[in-house]
């Protein structure tokens, strides 16, 4: 939590830094963060997600590591790793956790983060907005081409300090030597559920499309 400096009397005049009350992760909803890193700021975040679709069974990804950097006040880098479990029951002999083998899914991501406007005070129908740039590179995974991911986030704070964000996810994707697009919108209603806003609740949509580029 980063709190203004008790003198500053022109909220204009205040950095980035001074301005954000809350620094909020990637990791608390689908829908990403709208706002950059001040700079020289780092935030490691990690995280666990349980799956379960229909027939195709239960898969589990971890550790959803992020490590954010803030390169200028308007710039962030942004690494990280994950593990996604694929069901592996044609390879019962590679069983790493119950019946999830060496087709699981590992992957190195990397990219940059920028802010492209600011919900300031005076200013407040104007959204923060960012534009995310992703590179995925597949490690000890069957998939062995590299993908490239777009977002777009935008959002306000409402009253209340509720926030209402919004964003969409573009990107190429391989499955099974299929390749193709996705597309993934998602909407976000934020509501903190104390005074110094430490507990909220969330209520969220979105969706996943696919698309094929290749006949």
């Amino acid at each position: 939590s980063i709190e203004p400096e008790p003198h500053a009397e022109n909220t204009g005049n205040l950095s980035k830094a001074e301005r954000i009350k809350l620094i909020e992760t990637d990791r608390n909803s689908y829908t990403f963060s709208r706002q950059t890193l001040p700079l020289g700021q780092t935030i490691a975040e990690a995280s666990v997600s349980y799956i379960n679709i229909a027939k195709e069974g239960p898969k589990y990804s971890f550790p959803e590591f992020m490590m954010r950097y803030g390169l200028t006040d308007d710039i962030e880098f942004r690494f990280g790793y994950n593990f996604e479990s694929e069901k592996g029951s044609e390879n019962p002999e590679s069983q790493v956790v119950n019946k999830f083998g060496i087709n699981a899914q590992q992957q190195a991501f990397y990219g940059f983060k920028l802010q492209l406007t600011e919900q300031l005070p005076g200013k407040e129908r104007t959204p923060d907005s960012a534009l995310m740039i992703i590179g995925r590179s597949p490690i000890g995974s069957e998939e062995k081409h590299g993908q490239i991911g777009l977002g777009y986030a935008f959002g306000w704070e409402l009253p209340n300090h509720m926030n209402f964000d919004g964003a969409l996810k573009f990107g190429t994707e391989r499955y099974k030597g299929d390749d193709y697009f996705s597309w993934s919108p998602s909407t976000v209603l934020k509501i903190p559920l104390d005074p110094e806003e430490k507990w909220f609740t969330q209520i969220e949509y979105f969706g996943l499309f696919s698309s094929s580029y290749k006949n």
